[in-house]
């Protein structure tokens, strides 16, 4: 008994999983410092979903709106080059969001 993927979720695979496997390099560099040490602290769990929301999403707008005319491995290089600066502003902008709810929320107490 196999299980094939509808095409929605196959158009979803590959930058959820490229968006994964870049953050989990960022944080295996950056956080971790060389090694998967940061995975004991839920905070960097946190920003760890962030990084991937934001890069996944910068990827699936490139995905479902430009290159409709490509497939294969020049699509997926052209979202990765891409979707993944444009994943990094996104980023950026839920990072400044979380810094503005903080400031609102010390502001208040």
């Amino acid at each position: 008994m196999g299980y094939s993927l509808h095409e929605n979720e196959r158009f979803y695979l590959f930058p959820i999983t490229s968006a994964v496997f870049v953050s989990l390099a960022l944080f295996y560099v950056d956080e971790g410092y060389y090694n998967l040490s940061w995975t004991l602290d839920p905070r960097n769990w946190l920003i760890f979903g962030c990084f991937v929301l934001g890069l996944f999403v910068g990827q699936a707008i490139i995905s479902a709106y430009c290159f409709s005319n490509l497939s294969g491995w020049p699509k997926k290089m052209l979202i990765l080059l891409l979707g993944l600066p444009l994943g990094v502003l996104i980023v950026a902008f839920l990072l400044y969001l979380g810094s503005l709810v903080t400031l609102l929320i010390d502001s208040l107490s």
